[in-house]
């Protein structure tokens, strides 16, 4: 069943709401917290993985947020590169992040792991090659 546009724009919105919110609380208790990466972790990544798949046209603004989160945690500037506070954080991009969780659920569906409703649902086509 196709999710109507309204439900999409309620769930961007209240997504990037709590994004933003994660990364302010995060920013006034970055002097007062000893472990900013736990910190990050919890509230931020928790939250892009709320329902990502379904806000693929937000991927620009969700690895922005990520990439904040990065910064934050290794004190970078904003000019300083990325992708090496990613890789040293275990960190996929989002576009990434998302192709994986689709990745594991197909493996959990067809090896009978997934929840029972899941299966009905799939069908498996012989591919050549």
């Amino acid at each position: 069943m196709p999710v109507a546009t309204s439900e999409v724009a309620t769930l961007c919105w209240d997504v990037n709401v709590k994004i933003i919110y994660c990364n302010n609380c995060i920013c006034q208790c970055c002097s007062v917290c000893h472990n900013d990466k736990l910190s990050v972790v919890a509230l931020v990544l928790s939250q892009l993985d709320y329902g990502n798949a379904m806000l693929v046209g937000l991927i620009c603004r969700l690895q922005s947020v990520m990439n904040a989160s990065a910064r934050l945690i290794h004190r970078l500037r904003s000019s300083d590169h990325i992708t090496d506070a990613l890789v040293k954080l275990h960190w996929l991009f989002i576009q990434e992040r998302i192709q994986f969780k689709v990745a594991f659920l197909v493996y959990k569906v067809l090896h009978g792991l997934a929840s029972q409703y899941l299966g009905p649902l799939t069908h498996i086509s012989n591919l050549p090659g």
